[in-house]
Protein backbone atom coordinates (compact mmCIF):
# COMPACT_ATOMS: atom_id res chain seq x y z
CA UNK A 1 0.00 0.00 0.00
CA UNK A 2 0.87 3.85 -0.62
CA UNK A 3 1.41 4.41 3.12
CA UNK A 4 3.29 1.51 3.62
CA UNK A 5 7.20 1.85 1.97
CA UNK A 6 9.47 -0.72 3.10
CA UNK A 7 12.29 0.51 0.62
CA UNK A 8 12.62 4.71 1.71
CA UNK A 9 9.91 7.11 3.40
CA UNK A 10 10.07 10.55 4.11
CA UNK A 11 7.78 12.02 6.73
CA UNK A 12 7.20 16.00 7.44
CA UNK A 13 5.33 18.52 9.11
CA UNK A 14 5.05 21.88 10.47
CA UNK A 15 4.37 21.92 14.39
CA UNK A 16 3.83 24.90 16.74
CA UNK A 17 4.15 22.86 20.21
CA UNK A 18 2.36 23.78 23.49
CA UNK A 19 3.39 23.56 26.62
CA UNK A 20 4.34 19.38 27.29
CA UNK A 21 1.90 16.86 28.19
CA UNK A 22 2.32 13.71 30.18
CA UNK A 23 3.49 11.62 27.29
CA UNK A 24 5.36 11.57 24.05
CA UNK A 25 3.03 13.25 21.76
CA UNK A 26 2.71 11.77 18.26
CA UNK A 27 2.76 14.36 15.27
CA UNK A 28 2.17 11.75 12.48
CA UNK A 29 2.65 7.77 13.24
CA UNK A 30 1.97 4.40 11.46
CA UNK A 31 4.02 2.12 13.49
CA UNK A 32 4.52 -0.25 16.38
CA UNK A 33 7.53 -1.54 17.85
CA UNK A 34 8.43 -3.88 14.82
CA UNK A 35 7.35 -1.63 12.14
CA UNK A 36 5.86 1.20 9.78
CA UNK A 37 7.25 5.02 10.88
CA UNK A 38 6.56 7.68 13.54
CA UNK A 39 7.48 11.62 13.80
CA UNK A 40 7.16 12.77 17.44
CA UNK A 41 7.65 14.99 20.51
CA UNK A 42 9.11 13.36 23.33
CA UNK A 43 8.62 14.52 26.65
CA UNK A 44 11.66 14.15 29.09
CA UNK A 45 12.29 15.14 32.94
CA UNK A 46 14.34 17.57 33.84
CA UNK A 47 16.37 17.24 37.08
CA UNK A 48 15.74 20.05 40.00
CA UNK A 49 12.17 21.25 39.26
CA UNK A 50 10.93 18.12 37.43
CA UNK A 51 9.12 20.12 34.31
CA UNK A 52 9.30 18.56 31.17
CA UNK A 53 11.06 19.64 28.39
CA UNK A 54 9.99 18.57 24.42
CA UNK A 55 12.16 17.12 22.10
CA UNK A 56 12.02 15.77 18.40
CA UNK A 57 12.01 12.30 18.09
CA UNK A 58 11.33 9.31 15.00
CA UNK A 59 11.56 6.22 15.07
CA UNK A 60 11.25 3.69 11.70
CA UNK A 61 10.16 0.16 12.16
CA UNK A 62 13.42 -2.25 10.94
CA UNK A 63 11.82 -5.81 12.80
CA UNK A 64 13.56 -4.57 16.03
CA UNK A 65 12.65 -1.90 19.24
CA UNK A 66 14.21 1.19 17.38
CA UNK A 67 13.61 4.09 19.10
CA UNK A 68 14.91 6.94 17.51
CA UNK A 69 15.74 10.16 19.70
CA UNK A 70 18.17 12.97 20.13
CA UNK A 71 18.35 15.02 23.21
CA UNK A 72 19.14 18.26 21.47
CA UNK A 73 17.89 20.63 20.66
CA UNK A 74 15.30 21.33 23.43
CA UNK A 75 12.23 22.98 21.80
CA UNK A 76 10.68 25.95 23.33
CA UNK A 77 6.85 26.17 23.40
CA UNK A 78 4.85 28.51 21.24
CA UNK A 79 7.51 28.35 18.46
CA UNK A 80 7.21 26.98 15.11
CA UNK A 81 8.81 24.30 13.44
CA UNK A 82 9.41 21.94 10.46
CA UNK A 83 10.02 18.32 11.35
CA UNK A 84 10.79 15.71 9.21
CA UNK A 85 12.41 11.93 9.32
CA UNK A 86 13.88 10.35 6.28
CA UNK A 87 14.91 6.74 5.77
CA UNK A 88 16.62 4.28 2.96
CA UNK A 89 16.20 1.07 4.47
CA UNK A 90 19.03 -1.20 5.00
CA UNK A 91 21.20 2.12 4.89
CA UNK A 92 19.89 5.68 6.82
CA UNK A 93 17.22 7.18 9.16
CA UNK A 94 17.81 11.32 9.45
CA UNK A 95 15.70 13.05 12.01
CA UNK A 96 15.64 16.86 10.54
CA UNK A 97 14.41 19.97 12.60
CA UNK A 98 13.69 22.98 10.72
CA UNK A 99 16.56 22.30 8.15
CA UNK A 100 19.21 20.82 10.08
CA UNK A 101 20.41 17.04 10.12
CA UNK A 102 19.65 16.61 14.36
CA UNK A 103 20.72 12.69 14.17
CA UNK A 104 21.23 9.94 11.73
CA UNK A 105 22.30 6.41 12.64
CA UNK A 106 22.13 3.29 10.10
CA UNK A 107 19.07 1.11 10.29
CA UNK A 108 18.35 -2.39 9.09
CA UNK A 109 15.17 -3.99 6.44
CA UNK A 110 12.09 -1.23 6.81
CA UNK A 111 8.85 -3.22 8.20
CA UNK A 112 5.51 -2.26 6.59
CA UNK A 113 3.09 -1.45 9.55
CA UNK A 114 -0.88 -1.88 8.34
CA UNK A 115 -2.41 -0.73 10.71
CA UNK A 116 -4.23 3.11 10.81
CA UNK A 117 -2.00 6.11 10.09
CA UNK A 118 -2.63 9.22 13.13
CA UNK A 119 -2.24 12.68 12.92
CA UNK A 120 -1.99 14.35 16.59
CA UNK A 121 -2.44 11.54 18.53
CA UNK A 122 -1.64 10.62 22.05
CA UNK A 123 -2.50 13.93 23.44
CA UNK A 124 -0.47 16.03 21.36
CA UNK A 125 -0.56 20.00 22.51
CA UNK A 126 -0.18 21.95 19.79
CA UNK A 127 -0.63 23.01 16.50
CA UNK A 128 0.34 20.38 13.11
CA UNK A 129 0.14 21.79 9.92
CA UNK A 130 0.88 20.68 6.46
CA UNK A 131 1.63 16.86 7.48
CA UNK A 132 3.18 14.76 4.18
CA UNK A 133 4.20 11.50 3.68
CA UNK A 134 6.57 10.28 0.80
CA UNK A 135 7.39 6.76 -0.15
CA UNK A 136 10.91 8.45 -1.39
CA UNK A 137 13.66 9.79 0.06
CA UNK A 138 13.68 13.52 0.37
CA UNK A 139 17.18 15.01 0.17
CA UNK A 140 18.93 17.49 2.30
CA UNK A 141 18.17 20.24 -0.22
CA UNK A 142 14.39 19.03 -0.73
CA UNK A 143 14.17 19.54 3.56
CA UNK A 144 15.60 22.68 3.30
CA UNK A 145 13.25 24.31 0.40
CA UNK A 146 10.82 22.97 2.32
CA UNK A 147 11.97 24.59 5.15
CA UNK A 148 12.57 27.92 3.15
CA UNK A 149 8.82 28.05 1.41
CA UNK A 150 9.34 26.30 -1.66
CA UNK A 151 7.04 23.60 -2.75
CA UNK A 152 8.82 20.65 -3.15
CA UNK A 153 8.82 18.03 -5.87
CA UNK A 154 5.33 16.04 -5.01
CA UNK A 155 6.78 13.01 -6.57
CA UNK A 156 6.20 10.04 -4.49
CA UNK A 157 4.14 11.89 -2.44
CA UNK A 158 1.65 9.42 -0.91
CA UNK A 159 0.00 11.31 1.76
CA UNK A 160 -0.97 15.08 2.51
CA UNK A 161 -2.88 16.84 5.14
CA UNK A 162 -2.94 20.13 4.71
CA UNK A 163 -5.68 21.09 7.95
CA UNK A 164 -6.96 24.27 5.51
CA UNK A 165 -10.57 23.43 6.27
CA UNK A 166 -10.81 26.35 8.66
CA UNK A 167 -12.62 24.26 11.38
CA UNK A 168 -13.38 20.56 13.03
CA UNK A 169 -11.34 17.94 14.55
CA UNK A 170 -11.29 15.28 12.00
CA UNK A 171 -8.29 14.88 9.49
Amino acid sequence: SELNPTDEVTVTAWIKPKSPSAGDERIVDKSNKRGGYSLYLANRARTGDGSAELYLAGQIGDGGNNFRNTQNPRLAPDKSHFAAITAVSNQKFTLWLDDTKIHEENIGSMQAYTGALGIGESGFNGIIDEARVYDRFLSPTEISDIYHGSEPNRSGLVGEWTFNEGSGTVA
